[in-house]
């Protein structure tokens, strides 16, 4: 059994069908829109069928307009996120900066991390 993804044409609705490759033809002429009832749906491009034909798109560089367009807002989202600043690995343990815990000396930096106190 294979899995194919269509879209409806009419609402944009997304299906996925698990047919085998010989009933594949037959079930296409009887399959409808789950929403809309619609006969007009075309088998859509997506990461789990890497290898169909997308309607109207004969480019990579079509599909992801098309794909940009679609995820439009989850794009900006993840362009807003920008990763937190990392501490140096000193400030985990306490606030003692950089010259104070080189003039430590072995069980001062072990008491530092361990209680964060200088």
């Amino acid at each position: 059994m294979a899995n194919y993804i269509f879209e409806c044409d009419k609402c944009g609705c997304v299906m996925e069908f698990s047919w085998s490759m010989k009933d594949y033809e037959q079930n296409l002429k009887k399959q409808k829109c789950y929403s809309c009832k619609s006969k007009k749906i075309f088998r859509s491009y997506g990461a789990e069928n890497p290898y169909t034909k997308v309607k109207n798109i004969d480019t990579i560089g079509k599909l992801a307009d098309k794909n940009s367009k679609i995820y439009k807002n989850k794009i900006n989202e993840m362009q807003d996120m920008k990763p937190k600043p990392r501490k140096p690995w000193y400030h985990e343990y306490g606030n003692a900066d950089i010259k104070t815990i080189n003039k430590m000396n072995d069980k001062q930096k072990i008491k530092y991390i361990m209680e964060g106190k200088t």
